[in-house]
C-alpha cells in the first residue's frame, strides 16, 4: 500500500493506530471535543496495489486499535450530569481511525480482486456496511443539544461497539482470504463474557416473567423480586460490558419500581400502575434476549451442540440422556425454549437428539454464510 502510515495521539495519552490511509485523506486530528460535523467515508480512496507486507501492517494496525478499544471503559464516563465531551472526542476519533482502516482494506481488495481471481466481496461488503453504520452514529455525536448525558454516553457506547466488532470481523475475513492465521485476539474472553451476559439476562427475564401472570396479590412480590435481580445484575463485574443504554434502562426501572412500591395503595389504580410497570419490564427483558444474535454466542452454541451430538452418537434412543451431554449444553441455556426445558429435567437420548437436530443453520460461522447487504440488518456480521 503506497499511503504512508501516520501516528496520532488521543487526549490523555490514549494512543491510536498507525492508520494505513492515503496521503490525500489524513485522519482528522484529535481534539478535546468532536468537530461540528465529522467527515463521512462512504467510498474507499483509490490506492496503489499493496504487498504482503502492507497486509501485515493492516492487521497489526487492527490489532493495536482493538487493544486500545479494550482499554476504553465507557462506564468510567457515566457518573455525573455533565455532557461526556471527552468520551465523545475519543469515540469520534476511534470512528475516524476505523474508517481509515476500512478504506485501506477496501482499496486494496478493489484493486487486487481482478488480478488474483479471488472473491473479495465479503471484505468489500463488510467495509461498505461498517462505514455506513459508523457514519450514521458519528453524525449523532455533538449534535444532540436536547440529549441527556446518558443518551450521549449511549451513542458513544454504540459507536465503540460497532467499531470493535467491525475490526474483529475485518481481521477475520482478511485472514481467511489471505490464508493467514486467524486473529490472535481475546476471542475466548469475548465468548465467555457473552455467555455471562446472556446468563444474567435470562435470570432477569425469568424472574420478571415468573410462572404465571401476576394478580393483585402477587404483583408487588414479583416487582420486588425483579428490582432485587436488577440490583444484583448492576453490581456484578460483568455489568460494565452491558450496553450503556441497557444499564440506564435497568436503573430507570429500579426507580419506577421503588417509587411505585413505596407509594402504593390497595386500590385498582395502584394495581393497574404496578401491572403496567411489569408489562414494560417484561418487554424490555425480552428484548435483552436478542443477545443470542451475537456472533460469539452463535459459534459457542453451535460448537456445544455439535459436541453434544457427538456424545450421543451410537446411544440407544430410549436410554437416559447422560450427564456429560447435559453439562456440555448448560452454557447454551437461553438459546432455545425446548432445549432449556430438556436441560431442566430428565430426558431420553432420542428426545435430546431430535431437539438438537433442528438447530438452525444461522448458527454457522460467518465465513460459511454469504454477506447480503440487502437484509437491512447486519448485527449478525458485526
Amino acid at each position: 500500500m503506497s499511503g504512508s502510515a501516520h501516528r496520532v495521539r488521543a487526549p490523555d495519552g490514549v494512543t491510536d493506530v498507525n492508520a494505513l490511509a492515503p496521503h490525500s485523506s489524513p485522519a482528522p486530528p484529535r481534539t478535546s471535543r468532536p468537530p461540528a460535523r465529522a467527515s463521512e467515508s462512504t467510498h474507499p480512496a483509490v490506492l496503489a496495489p499493496t504487498t504482503a507486507r502492507s497486509i501485515a501492517q493492516l492487521r497489526a494496525s487492527i490489532a493495536k486499535e482493538l487493544t486500545n478499544l479494550r482499554g476504553l471503559k465507557v462506564s468510567d464516563f457515566e457518573s455525573g450530569e455533565r455532557p461526556p465531551v471527552r468520551l465523545e472526542a475519543l469515540a469520534w476519533s476511534v470512528a475516524a481511525d476505523v474508517r481509515a482502516l476500512l478504506d485501506a482494506a477496501a482499496s486494496h481488495y478493489n484493486t487486487s480482486a481482478a488480478s488474483s481471481g479471488r472473491s473479495t466481496e465479503p471484505v468489500l461488503d463488510l467495509a461498505s456496511l461498517a462505514r455506513m453504520e459508523l457514519a450514521s452514529l458519528t453524525k449523532l455525536i455533538g449534535h444532540g443539544a436536547d440529549a441527556t448525558p446518558w443518551q450521549r454516553v449511549a451513542v458513544c457506547d454504540s459507536l465503540l461497539q460497532v467499531s470493535r466488532r467491525s475490526l474483529r470481523a475485518l481481521d477475520t475475513l482478511v485472514a481467511d482470504l489471505e490464508g493467514l492465521p486467524p486473529p490472535a485476539d481475546d476471542a475466548a474472553l469475548e465468548t465467555a463474557l457473552a455467555v455471562q451476559i446472556r446468563r444474567i439476562y435470562i435470570e432477569l427475564h425469568r424472574t420478571v416473567l415468573g410462572d404465571d401472570l401476576p394478580d393483585c396479590d402477587t404483583i408487588r412480590p414479583r416487582l420486588r423480586a425483579a428490582g432485587n435481580c436488577i440490583a444484583r445484575t448492576l453490581s456484578r463485574s460483568v455489568a460494565a460490558a452491558i450496553r450503556a443504554h441497557d444499564r440506564h434502562t435497568m436503573r430507570s426501572f429500579q426507580g419506577r419500581i421503588r417509587e411505585a412500591l413505596l407509594g402504593s395503595r390497595d386500590d385498582d389504580a395502584t394495581v393497574d400502575e404496578l401491572t403496567r410497570i411489569w408489562q414494560d419490564l417484561t418487554n424490555f427483558t425480552a428484548l435483552l434476549l436478542d443477545v443470542n444474535k451475537r456472533e460469539e454466542l452463535r459459534g459457542h452454541d453451535l460448537n456445544a451442540i455439535v459436541a453434544a451430538l457427538s456424545l450421543l452418537a451410537g446411544r440407544a434412543p430410549a436410554a437416559q440422556c447422560p450427564d456429560e451431554v447435559l453439562d456440555a449444553l448448560r452454557d447454551c441455556d437461553g438459546r432455545d425454549p425446548e432445549l432449556d426445558a430438556l436441560l431442566a429435567r430428565v430426558t431420553t437420548v432420542g428426545t435430546m437428539r431430535q431437539c438438537l437436530d433442528r438447530v438452525p443453520m444461522t448458527l454457522a460461522p460467518p465465513s460459511q454464510r454469504p454477506v447480503d447487504p440487502r437484509r437491512g440488518s447486519w448485527s449478525g456480521l458485526v
